[in-house]
């Protein structure tokens, strides 16, 4: 994991980001119809932020990927910190270029990175891993 105080304050910054943001996750998650155990995907997990706040408030799974190695070391750390660790799996990888094996999801998690690729490709994509009967 990248360790140098300049790679914590980029990442804790990113935390202190999407953390802001969390209460608006949990609220979009309270309104969907409730499931039990839901398997979730995040695409674009960064430093995992909204991965960690659905897996507080449910008894889900969560798959994670991003291509940003260095801020999936930072998630993993906090992974096992917090002890969701049999709850993840952290992929490298890139909503373009990664088969998932562990699909379809109930729940397609992708804060901000329809803003990062093509809306409708990346809509397009996602939409492949969602259970029919997925939000």
């Amino acid at each position: 994991m990248e360790r140098s105080s300049k790679a914590a304050t980029r990442y804790g910054v990113r935390d202190n980001c999407r953390s802001n943001l969390a209460g608006y996750t949990l609220r979009a998650f309270s309104i969907i119809p409730r499931i039990k155990r839901p398997k979730i995907l995040d695409m674009g997990c960064g430093t995992g932020v909204p991965a960690l706040t659905l897996l507080g408030a449910c008894d889900g799974t969560v798959c994670a990927v991003d291509p940003d190695g260095p801020a999936l070391e930072w998630f993993k750390a906090k992974i096992w910190t917090l002890g969701f660790g049999a709850r993840i799996t952290v992929l490298h990888g890139s909503l373009f270029e990664t088969p998932l094996a562990d699909g379809p999801f109930d729940i397609v998690l992708a804060e901000g990175l329809l803003n990062a690729v093509d809306f409708e490709k990346g809509l397009a994509a996602l939409t492949q891993y969602c259970k029919k009967t997925g939000t």
